[in-house]
């Protein structure tokens, strides 16, 4: 199990996770935080503290080189219409 998917099985359990300076809070229902659990947050601690404070490069989605402009729907040209 890796960061990412540990962040997507907390937000499925309404896990929350804090990042404080170089600690990691986390607030869980009781009786989820196993010894599994526990295991794979210390694994994982530093780069779990990197995706949350926003310092992990590639955890930031680049936009497609060359993307061009997506055209508007039947909704969006009528109001251009009307403008």
């Amino acid at each position: 199990m890796n960061a990412y998917q540990l962040l997507e099985l907390f937000g499925r359990h309404a896990v929350v996770l804090e990042v404080d300076g170089e600690k990691l809070r986390c607030k869980a229902p009781r009786g989820f935080l196993n010894d599994e659990m526990l295991q794979a947050l210390k694994q994982h601690k530093a780069e779990l503290i990197a995706l949350l404070s926003g310092t992990d490069p590639a955890a930031i989605p680049r936009r497609a080189v060359g993307l061009t402009a997506l055209p508007l729907s039947f909704s969006q040209r009528q109001l251009w219409f009307l403008d």
